[in-house]
């Protein structure tokens, strides 16, 4: 990262990774390096707030959302399909939740703090803060899986980015 008066603050990491930023300029990032799958948070000058070690080591991608309302959701992306959800201050994991229903490609969170997932299968999934799996509904063709998901104004739609054009 590169701030205002040219210093830098960088991370050495290997492999991937996954990066979210706040309302307030804080930001966290996911990454892999080798066996090692860490969450860190840093403040908008760079400094190290916390860190937290991923306990899923099966996980090849971690990917990050974070909400207004201050919910922190970090999830496997390629694997085990773990989602995780933190306090975005503290770094205290609050809740631990797996769902190997279908592999995630892509998420979003709304103004409650819910997140939303899509899947290579076709599925949308809302999870709650605290009430894990609100709804799960299939929402394309067999075979077309989805790609980008928006939550619309004030929360009443979903815009989802279907694969192949459907």
């Amino acid at each position: 990262m590169v701030h205002g008066d040219g210093s830098q603050t960088g991370l050495d990491i290997y492999d991937d990774q996954s990066i979210a930023v706040d309302g307030e300029f804080n930001f966290y990032v996911a990454y892999k390096k080798y066996s090692d799958r860490r969450l860190l948070s840093f403040a908008q000058d760079g400094t190290k707030r916390w860190e937290y070690t991923l306990e899923s080591l099966a996980a090849e991608y971690h990917r990050i959302a974070v909400s207004e309302s201050g919910d922190l959701w970090v999830y496997d992306a390629n694997s085990n399909d773990r989602v995780y959800r933190f306090d975005k201050d503290t770094g205290a994991l609050l809740e631990d939740t797996i769902d190997k229903e279908y592999r995630t490609t892509a998420s979003t969170v709304d103004a409650d703090g819910a997140l939303y997932l899509t899947s290579e299968s076709g599925l949308i999934q809302k999870l709650v803060p605290n009430g894990g799996v609100e709804y799960s509904v299939s929402a394309s063709k067999p075979g077309a899986g989805l790609g980008e998901i928006v939550v619309g104004a004030g929360g009443e739609y979903l815009y989802v980015q279907t694969a192949g054009g459907t």
